[in-house]
């Protein structure tokens, strides 16, 4: 398995402060049909594991999913993300190792990326474990 990194990709969330300044929420826009992750591992057929930019940080889940919106921020273990999406496998030809190896390089270039990226003025600091 090889990890493919998309450079054009751009988070786009939206942060909400009240007058005062003050954090209220993050709204992360979907996507319409175009290419929205960062960091791609391809599977199997049309199957890969994705990772993109998802209220400021980096979102882990099958590109192809029955149960719309299954994924888990990078800060999670590669358990928790794995228990959360599984359901999305999509082919039982695809292997429990396979995905949790997807997994693990895709939370390892986002640990990287969330590191060396710039960070907007109104943004926390976030980071894969």
């Amino acid at each position: 398995m090889k990890i493919e990194v998309d450079p054009n990709c751009e988070d786009q969330s939206l942060r909400v402060f009240d007058s005062s300044g003050e954090f209220i929420f993050t709204v992360t826009p979907q996507s319409k049909g175009g290419r929205r992750w960062l960091f791609r591992v391809k599977l199997k057929y049309d199957q890969a594991i994705l990772g993109f930019p998802k209220m400021g940080t980096i979102g882990i889940g099958f590109a192809k999913e029955e149960d719309w919106d299954f994924n888990v921020p990078c800060e999670e273990s590669v358990d928790v993300i794995f228990d959360n999406i599984k359901s999305n496998k999509r082919y039982s030809d695809i292997s429990e190792r396979e995905v949790r190896e997807a997994i693990q390089m895709v939370k390892a270039v986002a640990q990287r990326y969330l590191e060396e990226r710039p960070h907007r003025e109104d943004e926390e600091e976030d980071g894969c474990e």
